[in-house]
């Protein structure tokens, strides 16, 4: 699943995601996240730190109360966030590390990300 306020970094991900085969939903919200995740239960949710209704703090601290999701990959485009969040989460800066990220290559699709 993606989540970003933004429908331009939403359609690049699901582009790139679905080019290496991999089914993908997405929200542009928090609280739709939320309810996309309870229905869905994905294994993978790539989360804006920044958006509108929701922080994504605040939207994974909900994902692992519920357990709607097995992993959680936060990503942001501003580098100032990554060193603040890189202890509690696997963290990417967009746009540079996110294919080598979700490259079938790299197995982060293929093992359990556990979150604190």
């Amino acid at each position: 699943m993606v989540v970003d306020d933004e429908r331009l970094v939403r359609w690049s991900l699901r582009q790139k995601c679905e080019e290496w085969g991999y089914h993908v939903i997405e929200a542009d919200a928090g609280e739709p996240a939320l309810k996309l995740a309870q229905h869905e239960t994905p294994d993978l949710v790539l989360l804006d730190v920044r958006m509108p209704d929701l922080t994504g703090i605040e939207v994974l601290d909900q994902l692992k109360k519920s357990g709607d999701a097995r992993a959680v990959i936060m990503i942001t485009a501003d580098p100032q966030l990554d060193v603040l969040l890189a202890p509690a989460v696997s963290f990417a800066d967009l746009p540079a590390r996110l294919p080598q990220i979700l490259a079938p290559s790299s197995g982060v699709l293929c093992q359990r990300i556990d979150y604190p």
